[in-house]
């Protein structure tokens, strides 16, 4: 990809997805492994117990099937038209440990580029700002003055003295300077909203044109949307195959909790668009935690509902294996930080559960296989239910997989990717469970640990 690849990202005013299409695949794909499976009448016996395994991710398929179903094509087409009439100061913050300085200004200069070409169409005050750690290497500080002047945005520096009330540590105690800074020069009012994004997110012009029109519209101070993975995609296909399952589960399980209003499924850190007010009166002091952007979602149930964010934020998958390994490990060890913290039991359940779940997966292909085996003692309409499960995740994969390589040219022979996508899936869950294992397992040793890693 060239260093201007942020220009293509054009409107394309379409819904991710057809739902005719995903109508169609499930229930062709459902009654071809249900056809399929009637074909194998060996059992072992007493082999019937299998079948409480299926309901296990029931709820996972419902929700999405339903969210899927009944999503419409306007929660996704943006307005072009749209006259923007608020007086709204938009505060683009990128929050970063100063390490991935070159991603960083690309993703500066994305900002840039587009808020110019709708600068004429669309009138907004904007400003971009970049919260760093004041302990950087003297070339990262070099780095950081330099696009200071180079394209006018305001460096946030945060002390290395600075305390939190509730000793709020990484990336969250970096998040609340920048709220208690805000509060300092007055801007911690409805006037001002806070986008926030992460050092390698790059916006296209849907991007913006989301953030007007969900801002225009006025119907609420907190929302988010669509995010895909298809910055640098080419350079490691084999570890984005693992993140073709992130876009899908935007389109699914949070696209579900806006429409309920409710947090159940946690909250991304980037692509989260907050009315300053709001943000002040949360804050992100929750203490030891890293998953500071899941305990935002929750308080955010206290205070507001969560909304649809038009448009898609722009992102890249690890580069490494080694460096999906740490991504993955971090997320786990935040869910567990998050069952300590003072918050309700019906959060600290579903955080469980999803822990659960994340352990669960590498159980869960030995599992089906030994359903399959043993399918002649298992009812018809259980083999039927667990004919629909696989639909629903080989369509999760598939759908994310085309999201992701759609805005990438680097791209060659998609249909054959796409293919090897699905038929790694099962190599991609049981990697994904040992990870959660490995995490799970070193989580006393490493209570401190919150690796950055190489984008």
């Amino acid at each position: 990809m060239s260093e201007d690849f942020y220009k293509n990202y054009s409107l394309k005013n379409s819904k991710p997805y057809s739902k005719t299409e995903y109508i169609s695949f499930i229930i062709i794909f459902t009654l071809v492994i249900f056809i399929l499976s009637n074909e194998y009448k060996y059992t072992f016996k007493n082999a019937s117990f299998l079948k409480y395994f299926i309901l296990v991710s029931i709820p996972h398929t419902i929700i999405n099937m339903v969210s899927l179903i009944t999503s419409k094509r306007e929660e996704f087409e943006i307005k072009r038209c749209l006259k923007f009439n608020s007086n709204a100061f938009i505060i683009f913050q990128v929050t970063t440990k100063g390490r991935n300085i070159e991603v960083l200004e690309t993703c500066i200069r994305s900002i840039i580029h587009w808020v110019k070409k709708l600068g004429n169409s669309y009138r907004f005050d904007y400003r971009i700002d970049i919260v760093v750690d004041e302990d950087l290497p003297e070339v990262s500080r070099k780095f950081f003055e330099d696009i200071r002047k180079r394209y006018d945005v305001n460096i946030i520096f945060v002390p290395n003295c600075y305390k939190t009330k509730n000793s709020s540590k990484f990336k969250a105690r970096a998040l609340h300077y920048a709220v208690e800074y805000r509060r300092k020069r007055g801007e911690n009012t409805e006037k001002y909203w806070i986008y926030h994004l992460d050092e390698e997110s790059i916006v296209g012009e849907d991007t913006i044109l989301g953030i007007l029109e969900f801002i225009n519209e006025g119907k609420g101070r907190v929302a988010q949307g669509l995010i895909v993975y298809p910055n640098k995609m080419e350079n490691n296909l084999f570890i984005s195959f693992f993140d073709s399952i992130r876009p899908s589960e935007d389109l699914t399980r949070y696209k579900f909790q806006a429409k309920i209003g409710k947090v159940i499924f946690g909250l991304h850190g980037s692509h989260l668009l907050i009315r300053s007010d709001l943000e002040d009166k949360i804050g992100w002091d929750f203490g030891h935690v890293r998953a500071e952007d899941a305990v935002f979602g929750i308080s955010i149930n206290f205070h507001d509902r969560i909304r649809w964010l038009k448009g898609k934020l722009y992102e890249q998958s690890p580069r490494s294996f080694k460096d999906l390994f740490k991504q993955r490990s971090r997320w786990f060890y935040g869910k567990i930080d998050i069952l300590k913290l003072k918050i309700p039991i019906r959060y600290k359940i579903l955080i469980f559960s999803q822990i659960i779940g994340w352990l669960y997966g590498i159980f869960y292909v030995p599992i089906i296989v030994l359903i399959f085996i043993n399918i002649g003692s298992i009812p018809k309409i259980y083999v039927l239910i667990l004919s629909l499960n696989i639909s629903n995740l080989v369509y999760m994969y598939w759908i994310g997989f085309r999201l992701n390589s759609e805005n990438n040219n680097g791209i060659k022979y998609r249909k054959v990717m796409i293919i090897l996508n699905i038929l790694l899936i099962p190599i991609i869950l049981m990697v994904e469970s040992l990870i959660a294992w490995y995490a799970l397992v070193t989580y006393r040793n490493n209570k401190n640990l919150y690796e950055i890693i190489k984008k």
